[in-house]
């Protein structure tokens, strides 16, 4: 079985080869393929994918011959035509067949799910949302999201991480773990200063840690950069969250408490 990983540089693992030999122009070929697996890519939506600038004057027949190289190099990767199998020509484009256990997004994903499931423990959640992170090697495509559907496939993955990493914490601090999370939080906190569901975590963490006037040094610095770089005030969750700690509540005791949202 081949391993498909997007989380990161695009690679295929299995067999004798890798996806770094693989050209950027088949990168994102295969790339586009996965994200749309089963379903198929419309001939034009290839062509806008792989050609961001002016596309070559016989466009159909170069857009055949890179589905021809991909082929090529999954017939290396897996034996007795695999590449045939897998890629196959649609009506209107081509469609590439995968096992949802071989695409890292989609392993990524079914344990971010089966984490968010009511009846997981928060040890059992942190688990699995650890298991899921170990497989991002870097940004989400990092060396295929030139066209459109690969740049915004690749926000969108970043978006979840963020949110993946944002629950992990939370659970992080319902489990009692204050003061070993500061220094993830921080160094989160600082690479997304305008999160306010990050700043709130580590505001928490500061505060449970008996660090309230760090904690309080947060918010401001979130409240300046919002009023800088966007013209707004924080959110009525975070606000409400440093007025408690300004009159120290004891509901800021409370593990199960809510958290911000992003």
């Amino acid at each position: 079985m081949l391993e498909i990983r997007l989380l990161g540089p695009v690679e295929i693992v299995g067999g004798p080869g890798r996806g770094d030999r693989l050209s950027a122009i088949l990168r994102r070929l295969f790339a586009v393929l996965v994200l749309r697996a089963g379903d198929g890519v419309r001939f034009d939506e290839l062509v806008e994918e792989l050609w961001t600038q002016e596309p070559p004057a016989h466009v159909e027949n170069a857009l055949h011959a890179h589905v021809s190289r991909l082929r090529k190099y999954l017939d290396a990767w897996e034996p007795e035509d695999a590449g045939r199998e897998r890629l196959t020509a649609t009506p209107g484009g081509y469609a590439l067949a995968v096992v949802p256990d071989e695409v890292d997004v989609l392993r990524f994903k079914e344990l971010r799910r089966q984490a968010y499931e009511p009846s997981r423990s928060p040890s059992e959640a942190i688990d699995l949302l650890e298991r899921g992170l170990r497989l991002w090697r870097g940004p989400a495509l990092l060396d295929a999201a030139e066209g459109p559907i690969c740049a915004a496939a690749a926000s969108v993955l970043m978006d979840l991480r963020l949110l993946t990493v944002t629950y992990l914490y939370e659970l992080r601090l319902r489990r009692g773990e204050h003061a070993e999370v500061i220094p993830d939080l921080q160094e989160l906190a600082t690479a997304h200063p305008l999160e306010e569901a990050l700043q709130d975590l580590l505001m928490l963490a500061l505060y449970r840690s008996g660090r309230q006037a760090q904690a309080l040094a947060v918010y401001d610095r979130l409240r300046r950069q919002l009023a800088e770089r966007l013209g707004i005030v924080p959110g009525p969750g975070i606000q409400s969250r440093v007025q408690a700690i300004l009159t120290q509540s004891s509901e800021l005791d409370d593990l199960d408490q809510r958290f911000v949202s992003r």
